[in-house]
């Protein structure tokens, strides 16, 4: 079987589309950005133009009206594409925005709602406040059919959580990660733990992640939120992760949380200072990166006339 047009499926597939979209903004005096390289920008009299590259989806920051005209007119000629107009969903976000009080919110909800549509016994939970349970009971005895429901849909619930949970629900992030780690056998506890996520996910549906212009003066540069669990003294390790800790970082950017992650350490540790050692060399590196590219966009937008801009996809 030919296949002339595939960008999901084959590896090599997105990585010839990039070359075929870098070789396009090149031509046309785009220049790619350092730190990201899935992104181009050009400059232009009256602005500059940032278009963000995923896969065959491209997200464009108008700063230059006559530079937007001229992307159009050129991805019109020469490319096969379908304009949205101002941006409303992107790779299964919600997105809104307010322009007048400058405030941008995304959401995962219809995301979210298609797994309980398709797992549809996952209804019948109740709801939870918080999305980990301290007091967490394993219960004993011969399984419920809840617990034999989600036990067989495991994997399938914590990959509808995993996209979620790193692009606009931070507060999934470490319970979901910690899941993930038990997708190949999970055990009773595992899936305790799972179905209070859901439950709190049930009824935290349409938590929202919101930027604004004005968010604070909370900035990564001045200081580096980062934390760990210390799991040493754990008396019975029941497998194999019990000896490891996890490590955890959240960034924010005038008030806005741009970063986040959860991982579990790679090595074991004999303190907490060591884990919070290893917790902050990996919160580090996220910093180091951050400020690149920040400075990076804050260089190629600082002769830019307009200081609004309504991205389209």
């Amino acid at each position: 079987v030919l296949l002339k047009k595939a960008l999901y499926g084959l590896k090599q597939s997105p990585q010839l589309f990039h070359r075929l979209l870098s070789e396009f903004f090149a031509k046309h005096g785009y220049t790619r950005c350092k730190t990201d390289t899935s992104v181009f920008y050009k400059h232009h009299d009256d602005g500059c133009v940032i278009v963000s590259t995923e896969v065959d989806d491209l997200l464009i920051l108008p700063f230059s009206s006559r530079g937007l005209e001229d992307l159009r007119t050129a991805l019109a000629e020469e490319l096969d594409v379908a304009e949205f107009g101002l941006i409303h969903d992107f790779f299964g976000l919600h997105v809104d925005q307010d322009v007048e009080k400058g405030t941008l919110t995304i959401d995962a909800k219809k995301q979210l709602q298609g797994l309980f549509n398709q797992l549809p016994m996952l209804n019948r939970l109740h709801g939870a406040k918080t999305p980990s349970c301290k007091n967490l009971q394993v219960p004993d005895g011969p399984k419920t059919p809840m617990e034999t429901y989600i036990e067989t849909h495991f994997r399938k619930i914590v990959g509808s959580l995993t996209f979620p949970a790193t692009t606009c629900r931070p507060d999934l992030s470490y319970e979901t990660n910690r899941a993930a780690r038990k997708q190949a056998a999970p055990d009773r506890e595992a899936v305790a733990r799972l179905t209070h996520l859901v439950r709190y996910v049930k009824d935290h549906i349409g938590t929202r992640l919101r930027y604004t212009k004005s968010g604070g003066t909370h900035d990564y540069l001045n200081q580096l939120p980062t934390c760990s669990t210390w799991v040493g003294k754990s008396p019975k390790p029941s497998h194999e992760e019990s000896r490891k800790s996890t490590s955890g970082f959240v960034f924010y950017h005038h008030g806005n949380a741009v970063s986040w992650k959860s991982k579990l350490q790679s090595i074991t540790v004999c303190s907490t200072h060591d884990a919070e050692l290893i917790a902050a060399c990996t919160a580090s590196k996220e910093a180091s990166w951050l400020k690149q590219l920040t400075d990076e966009l804050h260089e190629i937008i600082a002769g830019s006339k307009h200081d609004s801009t309504r991205p389209i996809l």
